[in-house]
């Protein structure tokens, strides 16, 4: 994360700017699927927190998924729901790597009762 004055000059992609055409990325389709959005408050902080560490590295673990969302809170604790739809994103854009595409780094484990802590 950083202040507004450190994106001064620099393109800002908002939730509403991640759909291409009217098409729903496979992490928001993911949140969708997965019930990871309860109130909706959180979810466009979630989906910009995860969206770049997907872009950034297909295969994150889920300690760098974890990471990823740390600077967010959701108050209806839907925590186990966003890290399955960060999940279930991360295995679509592995698909649509293809074959030739570098293997995955191993998923970790998830306590799905604490949201893995965070």
């Amino acid at each position: 994360m950083q202040l507004a004055v450190g994106a001064a000059g620099r393109e800002i992609t908002t939730v509403e700017g991640l759909t291409s055409g009217g098409e729903l990325t496979p992490l928001q389709e993911a949140f969708c699927d997965k019930d990871a959005l309860m109130c909706g408050f959180c979810t466009p902080g979630f989906l910009m927190a995860l969206q770049p560490a997907l872009d950034r590295n297909p295969a994150a673990t889920d300690e760098e998924l974890l990471e990823a969302c740390s600077g967010n809170l959701c108050r209806c604790g839907t925590y186990p729901h966003i890290q399955d739809a960060a999940r279930a994103a991360r295995a679509r854009g592995e698909r649509l790597r293809g074959p030739d595409a570098a293997p995955a780094a191993p998923a970790a484990k998830q306590d799905h009762e604490t949201g893995g802590g965070r």
